[in-house]
């Protein structure tokens, strides 16, 4: 059945309930605001890359395809509609409550984790009871293991068993998990800012040690390169002016840019030969073969990209031709071609879809936040997107609802949008 929006009913349900009732308790402020054109240019600085896509139907030959890979997305144009035009800025107590519920959310899920799995492993499985992976078994295997463990829990079984079949991809993604463990270390270090209470700054502290233990374990680059900036943006508190911080922030992009290159060159250069995979796949090392498939996906959508420079394929289509170009790359029918691939990088993504109109309209949104945080002084934010502009670079984060919904929902929660109080006294900029 094809829901709105989500993948499931009881989301669509919720995401429209949000909707209505946001229009329906501030209209009032909608009518005002209505009228600010500093606020419709900054939806449009922020949703500028969607509509773009967006208008790739037209020139898309999958309309089936399309409709499906621009459903997640549809909330990048929905949710900052109605937290710039409906709903009163948020106080930092308001905000603050919020950040608690993240990280309490959080907890839940890492206990979640540790009990069951992240790519069909938990570490309890993995590390306290040594056993065999679930990811080299069947499906139907798996579904038994799950089937003998539902007395650990029906939360957690059911989010196994759900997992399994298809329906939760995003408990088999590291960047994502990355990225929300370094966020609830974010929130913590700001809850402890602004706690006088001794006791809850300790209870605190101990939460963020929990969550450190969690990313140890993870194998992501996210985190590594995480902490490199993290170190960057302390430099930048030693530069006062804020053309200066614009200019380094960007110089050391375009060079972390260049070496990131650099580092896929050398990392897939023998890779342009399937017999070197091949006899690595025989041994079972399937990181060799995700390796090439990547490899390969590069390569064949630069080759795409160099044919529709200006306006890409289409969002309908990428997958149609990432699917045929591995064909042709699989001499010895290796790859599973019926299943749908992504490029795993954000900024590559809109490239092939909407080529360089899109990828610009993209990194405005993030340069748009990046400045509003210099100019504001807002480190959280500044993290955040920094954050996310790592994730990006290693997966198709705004390909899925879970990496949509994150994105969207803190980069409207954290700004101070002080320009609405210009229009409405009664809300705290």
């Amino acid at each position: 059945m094809f829901f709105p929006v989500f993948n499931t009913a009881p989301q669509s349900i919720v995401f429209i309930v949000f909707l209505i009732s946001s229009i329906f308790f501030y209209k009032n402020t909608f009518f005002v605001r209505i009228n600010n054109r500093n606020l419709w240019k900054t939806y449009f600085l922020i949703t500028g890359f969607i509509w773009f896509s967006a208008i790739t139907f037209f020139w898309s030959d999958d309309k089936v395809v399309f409709l499906k890979e621009i459903r997640p997305t549809i909330a990048i144009f929905i949710i900052p509609f109605i937290f710039l035009f409906f709903i009163p800025n948020l106080k930092q107590k308001d905000k603050l409550k919020i950040y608690l519920g993240f990280i309490i959310c959080m907890v839940i899920y890492s206990f979640m984790w540790f009990h069951h799995h992240v790519e069909g492993v938990s570490i309890y499985q993995e590390k306290v009871l040594n056993e065999i992976p679930i990811r080299d078994f069947s499906l139907i295997d798996k579904l038994n293991y799950f089937k003998l463990k539902t007395y650990k829990g029906w939360i957690s079984g059911i989010a196994n068993r759900g997992n399994e079949i298809g329906d939760n991809s995003f408990f088999k993604h590291y960047t994502y998990i990355s990225a929300y463990l370094i966020t609830s270390i974010l929130l913590c270090i700001v809850l402890i800012k602004n706690e006088l209470n001794k006791l809850k700054i300790v209870f605190i502290s101990i939460l963020i040690s929990y969550f450190l233990i969690f990313l140890i374990y993870l194998p992501s680059a996210v985190n590594k390169a995480f902490l490199f900036f993290v170190f960057l943006f302390a430099v930048f508190q030693l530069i006062k002016s804020n053309k200066w911080r614009i200019i380094v922030f960007l110089c050391f992009l375009f060079l972390g840019g260049l070496a990131y290159k650099e580092r896929i060159i050398r990392l897939y250069k023998d890779l342009d030969k399937w017999e070197i995979v091949s006899e690595r796949y025989r041994n079972y090392d399937g990181r060799r073969v995700i390796d090439y498939l990547r490899y390969t996906i590069m390569n064949c959508s630069f080759e795409k990209i160099k044919e529709y420079p200006l306006v890409g394929i289409g969002l309908g289509d990428y997958q149609k031709h990432l699917s045929e170009c591995l064909v042709e790359s699989d001499p010895k029918n290796q790859i599973n071609h019926n299943q749908e691939y992504n490029t795993h990088s954000q900024y590559l993504h809109y490239l092939l879809i909407g080529g360089v109109i899109n990828i610009t309209l993209f990194l405005v949104c993030i340069l748009f936040f990046v400045t509003k945080a210099i100019k504001s002084k807002n480190t959280l934010l500044f993290l955040f997107m920094l954050l996310m502009f790592l994730n990006f670079g290693f997966e198709s984060y705004l390909n899925r609802i879970w990496g949509v919904l994150f994105f969207v929902l803190f980069s409207m929660i954290i700004p101070n949008w002080k320009e609405i109080k210009e229009y409405d006294n009664d809300f705290d900029a």
